[in-house]
């Protein structure tokens, strides 16, 4: 019988030592990794944080931080995260203030940063603002800041209680029904 060594290995079979492929420049890790040796064979592990190895454990490309919702970034929930070579950035999204990581609702109503019209009321919402129209009989238009006269008068079985022998006459934030002749 013959005895030879394992890949990794040297010597003559009977005994063998480990090759430190670290030492010898027989590994392939990539440049932002180190070569760590192990008993016949070796590892490449990432010299920074935010490089992750591929499948292969040679290479350390930059890893996507935001990639993915909950991923590894400390970035609040009312933030952007921007990825970076081998890192990060969060900054809060408009109607939020903070550092990123931390972010607080601005509060429009408060601060006037609202556009509501005068016959609504802002209403703060987590991030932005609604405007909700104050009197019955005004309605908010297609961009909701606004609440003009609502025409109750405008389509027949519209929001008037006018009898159908009755005529419907619209005014500023209500309605007036008289009997027709």
């Amino acid at each position: 019988f013959t005895c030879s060594c394992n890949a990794g290995w040297s010597g003559n079979g009977t005994s063998c030592t480990n090759i430190n492929e670290c030492s010898t420049s027989a590994h392939n890790c990539g440049t932002k990794a180190t070569c760590v040796d192990t008993d016949g064979s070796f590892t490449c592990a990432c010299n920074t944080v935010g490089y992750g190895p591929t499948t292969s454990s040679t290479e350390c490309p930059d890893w996507n931080e935001c990639a993915s919702s909950g991923g590894p970034n400390n970035c609040h929930v009312g933030a952007a995260c921007t990825n970076t070579a081998g890192s990060f950035t969060c900054s809060c999204n408009a109607g939020w203030s903070g550092n990123g990581t931390s972010c607080t609702n601005i509060n429009e109503c408060s601060t006037s940063a609202h556009n509501c019209g005068t016959k609504a009321t802002c209403v703060d919402t987590d991030g932005s603002f609604t405007c909700a129209c104050n009197t019955v009989g005004y309605g908010p238009t297609t961009s909701s800041t606004e609440c003009p006269d609502w025409n109750e008068c405008a389509s027949s079985g519209g929001p008037n209680n006018c009898h159908v022998g009755a005529a419907c006459t619209n005014t500023a934030g209500s309605f007036t029904c008289s009997c027709n002749a």
